[in-house]
């Protein structure tokens, strides 16, 4: 069988997902699959090592241009034209399948496909992972986020009736899957486990001598991309409005790479605003072991993202590394943090409420939770097995 794996995105988790895929292919030895990986055209550069593995093995990487990914990309992001670079992302798939001719393709950002997949019924059949299920509305949201859900609910049952899609996955969530595949009436979504790589520490690396932090405050992390639907901004803003007592008792580390500049800006403008808490912000690419040292060494994680209805690899480095959570208490991060896990749930995501959640996480004591199961289930060999071979 002949296996296009489509990822054009280099940011975030997407190359981590990408490296276990290969590392499973040859580890497993597939010879009776070939697979072809259609990267982004800064991939070999960004990720050699993962580039190299693909050599003398029944794997090819693919590069698209930089004319194609400029192209995508030339409008502005108003709602027609996010339609329209939808359809384009579904032409240069196909412009590459064209030449390839696989049987299957697994794209690895469904989401950007599902309206022209509404429509369009390729040779090949699909498999792919959906980041953002849309389930139900809640019932405290405004009228704008029920007509949100009704459209998303119509364009669900165009996609679901494209036979050539086999299998959608979704990462964490099995209520999700239970109650889509229930209201399709085809059971073609199911259970992906979030991969989470076994990483080790930075040896020598302490987060308190570094940052000169006092060994009596307790540290708050915000990790990853920094972006405004991270709730980036509304996390710096609420410090300011901490007790006294409260802001001199920890101090906060954000660690990551702005999504732009003018978040850059935004956030350096917030920082100048602080006059209470000791804030270090660490701008840049982390390496895995020196983030798994910001993980193991602070004592809370700060992720109040906005889009609830996506999952996050945070909240599976912070269950690995045993830490309580601040975050949206709705959607997928707040059910796991319900049923399983330990930490302070916000909504809306506000300064204030924010806050009171920093306070609340400050002053309670968690207890260490058994973690063993969920490590043993999100490995990178398990992720990539269910994906190739499901």
């Amino acid at each position: 069988m002949k296996v296009l794996i489509f990822d054009i995105e280099i940011t975030g988790h997407h190359c981590e997902y990408l490296e276990h895929l290969v590392n499973y292919i040859q580890k497993e030895n597939s010879i009776y699959n070939s697979y072809y990986f259609v990267v982004h055209p800064e991939f070999n550069k960004k990720f050699p090592l993962i580039a190299t593995k693909a050599l003398n093995s029944n794997i090819k990487i693919l590069s698209v241009t930089k004319i194609e990914i400029n192209n995508l990309y030339s409008v502005s992001k108003s709602k027609s034209n996010t339609i329209i670079n939808s359809y384009k992302q579904y032409n240069l798939l196909l412009k590459y399948a064209n030449i390839l001719k696989p049987d299957k393709c697994i794209i690895m950002f469904l989401d950007r496909f599902l309206k022209p997949l509404s429509f369009k019924r390729p040779e090949f059949e699909i498999t792919g992972i959906l980041f953002t299920p849309f389930v139900k509305v809640d019932s405290k949201r405004i009228i704008d986020s029920r007509f949100k859900y009704l459209r998303r609910r119509i364009l669900r049952y165009l996609y679901t009736r494209n036979k050539k899609i086999k299998k959608i996955f979704i990462l964490n969530n099995k209520k999700v899957i239970h109650a889509l595949n229930k209201q399709t009436r085809r059971k073609i979504f199911h259970y992906l486990p979030d991969p989470l790589p076994e990483i080790s520490e930075e040896i020598g690396f302490n987060i308190r001598m570094t940052n000169q932090i006092s060994s009596s405050k307790k540290i708050l992390l915000h990790l990853g991309s920094l972006r405004k639907s991270k709730g980036t901004i509304e996390i710096l803003q609420s410090l300011n409005l901490l007790s006294d007592k409260i802001s001199s008792a920890i101090s906060l580390i954000i660690a990551g790479n702005p999504i732009n500049e003018e978040m850059d800006n935004e956030i350096k403008k917030n920082l100048e605003k602080n006059k209470k808490v000791q804030i270090i912000y660490v701008k840049g690419f982390l390496t895995n072991s020196r983030m798994k040292a910001y993980l193991n060494q602070c004592d809370i994680i700060i992720m109040p993202y906005k889009n609830f209805l996506a999952s996050s690899g945070i909240i599976g480095h912070a269950i690995a590394s045993n830490k309580p959570v601040i975050a949206n208490k709705n959607g997928l991060i707040g059910e796991i943090i319900k049923s399983d896990w330990k930490g302070e749930l916000v909504f809306p995501i506000e300064p204030m409420k924010i806050a009171v959640a920093i306070e609340k996480s400050i002053k309670t004591t968690y207890p260490v939770i058994n973690n063993s199961n969920f490590i043993k289930e999100h490995t990178p060999y398990n992720f990539a097995k269910t994906l190739l071979h499901n």
